[in-house]
């Protein structure tokens, strides 16, 4: 008989107040985003979150720019693929809730992004009116995608090590920084960032729960996650660098399919390579979020 590998308890959290924990948090997310869907008040905490390097004169410092830029950076998918690769053969189920729970808010995030279409602040206000890190992007802001990725990884970790309260609210306190970081860099929308915490924070316990509906195989488990996993890490760079070919060269995103991203990423890395910049040019389209948004 083939073993498979299931969680060692009933419930997906380690006591009652974990739960109680996971709940108030996804309950905050929720009323933050209440509270924000208002026009006014989703602009008035933009401009003031955004703003908040000028307030304190650090607006034109390397390192406020360079910080926040990282921050950005590591709520993308590339990020969460790497640090979840090595765990593939030391906790399997842990990678396999996270491919779960990703998928769940990955099929969320792109139904919602094209059918809502909204514009983010630099579509709507002059850019001279906003602090702009990496490349602008000016539409599908709701939700966020780097928002989404950063809790859902957070919760993730959370629940699968079965992490206590303050664990819990230590993980998406963590993973709140590389969030808010979107508008820090002028992407998103308050909105959008509470969207796409609330999507990636019920994902992960989704996730946790799918997982016992379907137990991971560990014969066959491992390679297919390392495999999914490359996959997607080759999938995010070849986007980042399309984005960036799209975005410096002015290369056209065609319908052919001889022509895909794959073709944009081949001839931005020549390009930038001549230049110089190619690391310049991953990092800006990266920090940009061409995967999730």
């Amino acid at each position: 008989m083939e073993k498979r590998l299931n969680p060692v308890a009933d419930s997906i959290f380690i006591d009652a107040a974990a739960r109680r924990t996971y709940w108030a948090l996804a309950a905050v997310f929720a009323a933050l985003l209440a509270l924000a869907w208002p026009q006014g008040n989703n602009v008035n905490a933009f401009f003031f979150i955004n703003g908040l390097g000028e307030s304190i004169g650090l607006d034109a410092s390397p390192l406020w720019i360079n910080f926040w830029a990282g921050m950005s950076l590591l709520a993308d998918t590339l990020p969460a693929v790497v640090l979840l690769l090595p765990l593939v053969w030391r906790k399997p189920e842990l990678v396999w809730v996270a491919v779960l729970a990703g998928i769940v808010a990955t099929l969320i995030v792109h139904d919602i992004k094209p059918a809502m279409n909204l514009v983010r602040p630099a579509g709507v206000y002059p850019e001279n009116l906003l602090h702009i890190i990496g490349h602008t992007l000016h539409s599908n802001a709701f939700p966020s995608g780097h928002a989404t990725t950063a809790l859902v990884t957070a919760g993730v970790f959370a629940l699968a090590l079965r992490l206590p309260w303050w664990g819990i609210l230590l993980a998406a306190g963590l993973a709140l920084v590389p969030a808010l970081s979107r508008i820090i860099v002028g992407a998103h929308w308050p909105q959008d960032i509470l969207a796409g915490a609330l999507i990636g924070w019920l994902a992960a316990g989704l996730g946790m729960r799918l997982m016992r509906c379907f137990p991971l195989n560990i014969r066959w488990g491992r390679p297919i996650l390392a495999l999914i996993l490359i996959v997607c890490a080759v999938q995010t760079v070849t986007g980042a660098v399309g984005h960036v070919a799209r975005a410096e060269y002015g290369l056209r995103k065609s319908k052919d399919l001889r022509h895909n991203a794959s073709t944009d990423a081949l001839q931005a890395v020549n390009q930038l390579w001549k230049q110089g910049r190619w690391l310049e040019g991953i990092n800006q389209a990266a920090a940009s979020g061409p995967s999730l948004g």
